[in-house]
């Protein structure tokens, strides 16, 4: 089975923002298939939009590791969520399960996330946070994972893991997909 990851951009994001191209560039060397579409409209995110966008090139299947970073967390468990097959593998980056009351993120929320639906469509999960993040705090992150039933990653000094907190390398998010 072909190892697959599709990676999920965060809101006001490209596929070569941040830490995007180097996890991209290191699977690559690994023998995986690496995905990170382009979302439709990031400046104005509509679930409906980023999900086509997500999907028009990209399966979901037990081979596919699934990443999203900040919304594109919230897009991930959202396909997974509403997959009809299993992923290998669930990761989110600075994500969150609750609307946030951001109103662009509105359209995400429309009815809550469906954990149990999760945990069964993805046989590997983990929450990986940080405790500087500027946008949810360890706890709010740490009781998601526990929602999940993930694995909890909390780093420190990370930000949101963008360019701007020095994230442009990820070897800990490397180290997880590898792992068995």
């Amino acid at each position: 089975m072909t190892k697959k990851v599709l990676l999920l951009h965060a809101w006001y994001a490209t596929p070569d923002s941040h830490w995007y191209p180097w996890i991209r560039d290191e699977l690559v060397k690994k023998g995986y298939e690496v995905s990170i579409p382009k979302l439709k409209d990031n400046e104005k995110p509509i679930l409906s939009r980023w999900t086509k966008s997500a999907l028009r090139e990209n399966s979901l299947d037990e081979g596919t590791i699934m990443i999203g970073h900040s919304l594109g967390a919230v897009l991930a468990l959202r396909l997974v969520e509403n997959s009809t097959a299993k992923v290998a593998g669930l990761i989110t980056v600075s994500g969150w399960d609750f609307w946030s009351l951001v109103p662009e993120h509105k359209t995400f929320f429309e009815n809550p996330i469906e954990h149990k639906q999760i945990i069964k469509n993805a046989s590997k999960r983990i929450v990986i946070h940080s405790d500087n993040d500027p946008y949810f705090t360890e706890y709010t992150a740490h009781e998601f994972s526990k929602r999940m039933k993930a694995k909890w990653m909390m780093l420190k000094g990370r930000g949101h893991f963008t360019k701007d907190s020095g994230v442009v390398e990820f070897p800990e998010l490397l180290w997880e997909i590898e792992a068995k």
